[in-house]
């Protein structure tokens, strides 16, 4: 056998394999991407229709804009009517427990992540973000077992200003983690430790191994909720 065949009897059927792992690959990518892109866009829409929906008309119609531009510019070939869900959320509301329920079991931490930047970004266009916006923000992350920290440092800055330290933000910040602990205002570093340990030793992932899946991950994402609201509260302690 000569060198050129011998080229052509091996090279032939790896080419073959090699086509059809790429289709192969490519068909998969696009399935993943579609679900991505459904399970994304479906929690984007829907939450933010209900983040803007009490805002005035003109805001709302600013805020549709920014998203339907957003989303489309991500997901160029997905189908979907925001003014219609939106109007779907405003006649028949959203069970919240019920939807975050199921973007938890959809979405990845990094999607959950990217959909509350989305938010953020949504409730800023039209430069700030009001208490209302602000207290479903908080709420949702929460639902999703997220925590500001794992949110872009420039997001979390157009959540609670930085630059501003405004008296306000600063407040709002305290009492959603004093409430997440469960003292007063006026609580001391002990009074902070001593709750802490109280709500880690009762909601510590090993205390509840028997428990059904959902009562574990209940109690994991409120660990790590007092865990973080801890660290807050301390460390602004620590550097006054």
């Amino acid at each position: 056998m000569t060198h050129t065949e011998f080229f052509f009897y091996y090279s032939i059927p790896i080419v073959i394999v090699l086509i059809a792992l790429f289709f192969t690959v490519r068909k998969y990518s696009k399935r993943d991407s579609a679900n991505y892109s459904d399970d994304f866009i479906s929690a984007a829409v829907v939450l933010g229709s209900l983040l803007i929906f009490r805002e005035n008309e003109h805001l709302v119609s600013q805020k549709l804009h920014w998203m339907n531009a957003y989303l489309r510019k991500r997901f160029p070939g997905a189908g979907f009517d925001i003014s219609q869900i939106y109007q779907d959320v405003v006649e028949m509301g959203v069970d919240l427990v019920e939807y975050t329920n199921l973007a938890n079991e959809r979405l990845t931490v990094r999607k959950k992540i990217h959909l509350m930047e989305f938010l953020v970004r949504l409730g800023n266009t039209n430069g700030g973000i009001n208490p209302r916006e602000s207290e479903l923000i908080f709420y949702l992350l929460k639902r999703l077992n997220l925590h500001l920290g794992d949110l872009d440092a420039a997001i979390r800055d157009i959540l609670i200003p930085k630059k501003t330290k405004s008296e306000d933000s600063i407040l709002k910040m305290q009492s959603y983690y004093l409430k997440t602990l469960g003292v007063e205002g006026n609580a001391s570093l002990k009074e902070l430790k001593s709750a802490y340990r109280k709500l880690a030793k009762i909601h510590h992932p090993d205390n509840h191994r028997h428990a059904s899946e959902t009562e574990k991950k209940e109690h994991v994402a409120k660990f790590l909720e007092i865990q973080k609201a801890y660290e807050m509260l301390t460390s602004e302690m620590n550097g006054q």
